[in-house]
């Protein structure tokens, strides 16, 4: 059997692969989903929260209101819009300079990135 050391692998954004850019927002964790709560769910004074990302995702006023009445805006936006790409999302986030959040997403995708890596890893020292 082959091991593979990939404790010195460095992943980072700009090491995303085609399947990393194709990752939908419904493929984050639980845990990802509750960070995403916690960044965008408190309302901000200047509504640069899931209000504005809504706004900006081409919702109306009303479904953002509508939004607002449930228990879990952010997980409600979330099942809404899981079809999307997360790289997707990183533009309007920055344009909305929320640079927390796109860091917070460009950490899951490299944990996306770096289990795609282990898995490669791991089906290329099978195979020997």
């Amino acid at each position: 059997m082959k091991f593979v050391d990939v404790t010195c692998v460095d992943i980072n954004s700009g090491d995303m692969t085609s399947v990393d850019r194709e990752k939908k927002l419904k493929d984050i964790s639980s845990e990802g989903q509750k960070r995403l709560v916690v960044y965008l769910q408190p309302r901000d004074v200047l509504g640069n929260d899931y209000r504005r990302l809504a706004d900006k995702l081409g919702y109306t006023n009303d479904y953002i209101k509508y939004l607002g009445s449930t228990n879990d805006p952010v997980k409600t936006l979330i099942k809404e819009i899981g079809h999307r790409k997360i790289v997707d999302l990183i533009p309007l986030l920055e344009d909305m300079e929320r640079k927390d959040v796109v860091e917070e997403l460009q950490e899951i995708l490299s944990r996306f990135a770096l289990i795609f890596f282990c898995l490669l890893c791991l089906t290329s020292c099978y195979l020997y």
